[in-house]
């Protein structure tokens, strides 16, 4: 893959991922990393509730897992 394509892939991601706020990127990204729901409240202040409710607000605006949010989150360059 070239440089061109690699940055047309990285344009997609980004344009599939626009639809999430910036807390619910906030929570994909760190997601990405391997956090699960409670490390993510802890690390970012918020309750396990809202990030639990930011996780499943990702998949419903996204319409696809957080498996796949997470890869075009990788995609795009945020992890």
């Amino acid at each position: 893959m070239n440089r061109r394509d690699t940055d047309r892939e990285r344009e997609a991601a980004i344009a599939e991922l626009a639809p999430l706020t910036p807390a619910q990127r906030d929570v994909l990204v760190l997601l990405c990393k391997g956090l699960d729901s409670s490390e993510i409240a802890k690390a970012s202040g918020k309750g396990l509730k809202t990030v639990e409710a930011q996780r499943s607000q990702i998949r419903e605006r996204l319409k696809m897992t957080l498996i796949e949010a997470a890869v075009l989150a990788a995609k795009a360059g945020w992890a």
